[in-house]
């Protein structure tokens, strides 16, 4: 490994992580092949984001573009990550997720679990991040298994909002849940598959399995971005006043098409 500095951190394959798929098998440029152009997929449900919630930041909340911006930066930072495999990259693309989770568990945490607007619970969100950046520094192995811990409580309190509550939630509401849910269970056994069983998808001749995660994550962050938006508008209870209807783009793609609300 490179020593340390700031020549060491941009330096090819100067991050200790390394994935299953062979470096440099497909182009003597990019590292890993699949992994960096799996990862343009997240690129794109940012720009699409950005696009199709133009309206809806214009007039209502603006918080929903920044959210954008950093989905496409997170797209960025890991191809940027898996073409070189360094350190710089590795923190650029672990370091975006972490702030794009706080930054929405911060403005989209269900007000009816946790009171967003208090002094506490802003310090609570900013200390995690910080405490959290810090610490990728220091053991940037561990950074992914402590982005998997950071995003636990987002998932319990969404949960929360949608069944403790008097009425039957609303039927949109339940299919964004279970969208939501679906997808990032299988976005992360496709995570574990490739870190704990990498010999064996490499005998199946597909040590792939991160590359899929890229793609079936990029779905998943379009449909939380959903899920956190409809739970928002239901709480500061805008959902009288306006219309809420799940579209597809591409709609022949069905479940693999980008997911977004059009609010009118």
């Amino acid at each position: 490994m490179p020593p340390a500095g700031v020549n060491g951190v941009f330096t090819y394959g100067s991050s200790p992580v390394d994935w299953c798929e062979p470096n440099y098998a497909y182009s003597g440029y990019i590292a890993e092949f699949f992994n960096t152009v799996s990862s343009i997929p997240i690129c794109i449900t940012g720009l699409l984001h950005i696009i199709n919630y133009k309206t809806f930041y214009r007039k209502w909340d603006s918080r929903v573009r920044v959210l954008g911006f950093l989905a496409l930066a997170v797209g960025l930072g890991s191809v940027w990550f898996h073409l070189t495999l360094s350190i710089a990259g590795q923190l650029a693309d672990e370091l975006l997720i972490l702030w794009m989770s706080s930054f929405g568990q911060a403005c989209y945490f269900p007000i009816a679990v946790l009171p967003r607007d208090s002094v506490l619970t802003r310090c609570c969100f900013v200390g995690v991040a910080l405490v959290s950046t810090l610490f990728s520094h220091v053991y940037p192995y561990m950074n992914h298994f402590a982005l998997v811990a950071v995003s636990i409580p987002q998932y319990f309190g969404v949960t929360m909002a949608v069944f403790n509550r008097a009425q039957a939630p609303p039927p949109l509401l339940l299919k964004l849940f279970y969208s939501v849910t679906c997808t990032w269970a299988v976005a992360l056994t496709f995570w574990i598959i490739d870190q704990a069983l990498c010999a064996t998808t490499l005998s199946w001749n597909f040590p792939h399995f991160h590359a899929l995660w890229h793609v079936i994550s990029s779905l998943g962050i379009c449909q939380s971005l959903n899920l956190s938006l409809f739970l928002d508008l239901e709480a500061s209870n805008r959902l009288e006043d306006i219309s809420v209807e799940l579209r597809r783009f591409p709609r022949f793609l069905g479940y693999f098409s980008y997911q977004y609300l059009l609010i009118r």
